[in-house]
């Protein structure tokens, strides 16, 4: 019987056979504002370094990560980090409202939200009692407790 690999095991797999490769680019990558494509060795480093905060965190297996992203290589790497450290991805489409974006995080029960500091800053609802940590794209990463 083979073993189900996961998503972020298929990641370090690639990394292991070629680091250097793209893994990860911008759609329609011609201007001087995009991002060059992340390597299947740098897309592992941000998604390791991710989910290291997300369990410094007190994120246990099971447990949910709601993130409100553009389709950019933040919504990528938070995607794939979530997995990588046990939890559950909940995405939410950065053009719903406060009220929608409030129920989604209470039906889901989301540990941590994950977002663009301007889109947290629009967010006008008492979170509920499960959310117990905003995290905004662009802050680093908690330290690894090691």
């Amino acid at each position: 019987m083979r073993a189900l690999l996961g998503l972020s095991d298929l990641l370090a797999r690639a990394c292991d056979h070629t680091p250097a490769a793209p893994a990860l680019s911008q759609a329609g990558a011609t201007s001087r504002s995009t991002p060059p494509p992340l390597t299947y060795e740098e897309l592992f480093s941000r998604v390791c370094r991710l989910a290291s905060g997300f369990k410094s965190l007190g994120l246990k297996p099971g447990e949910r990560v709601a993130v409100i992203a553009e389709k950019r290589f933040d919504a990528v790497v938070a995607m794939i980090a979530v997995a990588h450290a046990g939890g559950v991805f909940v995405p939410i489409n950065p053009v719903l409202k406060s009220p929608q974006i409030a129920h989604i995080l209470a039906d889901s029960a989301a540990k941590i939200l994950v977002a663009p500091a301007l889109r947290l800053a629009l967010l006008d609802h008492t979170p509920p009692p499960s959310l117990t940590t905003l995290l905004r794209f662009g802050d680093p990463a908690p330290a690894s407790p090691d």
